[in-house]
């Protein structure tokens, strides 16, 4: 049986200078059969909420991805159905049922407990990509946080609720490396695989994103931080087991993004180390980027 997800993200995938792991993680969430994707809620963080909107927009479009998204009326416009509302709607309908992964800025969960304050008790599980224990350093240059420290509110009353909780830090993440040769294999794929116009859109947003962090970092790709979660869903194993307990407050999340850890508390969270296989790691992405692109869910 598939899991059923909701991805809370703020997904950026071909605007100029931002990060396109969220468009990553969604293309690898539709080409899993193993996962059952309910709906993306688009959230702020690595641009405002009118810059993500337009951007999941024209990801859905231009890769024909068949996946619903809700938005707030942060982005100027009025939705539908809100995100929080598809959130809170979603837990209801099935309870104790849906992972929820959380790579943005995590408003909309907290305007989803705001709604219903047993919203998070209804929630099989919360997998979340963010935080530092300590400073991020990349070659020598110092990483901001942007999804933890963007609503710290937010991420405060994720880690003070009571369900279960994994958190992809932004220390292990550096190890999910998406490498020019890496890109070149998965590239030469598509280029044979998908129509002239998808090919050329997706292309163009990887490759400028690795100028982008060549050119800031000195890195030979990116780091794919926030499809961890979407990993860590299909094969924990591929991760180190490490769980740690975390203070009651953590008065560093609205600078940067700073976990506080203890000895010992009432909330222990599950907090991966390292990737233990990272060719495996990248082999299954590589075949769920594939699958998802291609309409071919779930293929080997």
């Amino acid at each position: 049986m598939s899991e059923k997800v909701i991805l809370d993200c703020d997904c950026t995938f071909d605007l100029p200078g931002c990060d396109v792991d969220d468009g990553l993680t969604i293309i690898y969430l539709l080409g899993s059969t193993n996962i059952d994707l309910l709906g993306v809620t688009l959230d702020h963080g690595n641009s405002d909420w009118a810059g993500v909107l337009a951007a999941t927009r024209r990801l859905k479009e231009h890769l024909c991805l068949p996946f619903n998204y809700y938005f707030a009326p942060d982005t100027g416009e009025e939705p539908d159905e809100a995100a929080r509302d598809f959130l809170v709607r979603m837990v209801n309908t099935y309870p104790h049922e849906i992972t929820l992964l959380g790579t943005g800025g995590l408003t909309n969960i907290k305007r989803a407990v705001a709604t219903d304050p047993l919203f998070l008790n209804k929630v099989k599980r919360v997998v979340l990509m963010g935080g530092n224990c300590f400073p991020l350093v990349i070659n020598g240059h110092e990483v901001g946080e942007l999804n933890f420290s963007i609503d710290p509110a937010a991420t405060q009353l994720i880690l003070a609720s009571s369900v279960p909780l994994v958190i992809m830090n932004g220390h292990m993440t550096t190890e999910a490396l998406f490498s020019q040769h890496f890109n070149q294999q998965l590239t030469t794929h598509l280029q044979e695989q998908l129509p002239t116009d998808q090919y050329r859109y997706f292309t163009t947003a990887i490759n400028e994103w690795i100028a982008v962090q060549q050119r800031d970092l000195g890195l030979d790709g990116f780091c794919n931080w926030d499809i961890t979660t979407a990993v860590y869903l299909e094969q924990p194993e591929l991760f180190t087991a490490e769980r740690v307990f975390l203070a009651a407050n953590q008065p560093a999340l609205a600078s940067v993004g700073r976990l506080q850890l203890v000895d010992y508390s009432s909330r222990l969270v599950t907090m991966p180390a390292h990737i233990k296989d990272p060719l495996a790691f990248n082999n299954l992405i590589y075949r769920r980027l594939l699958a998802g692109l291609q309409g071919n869910k779930g293929a080997q």
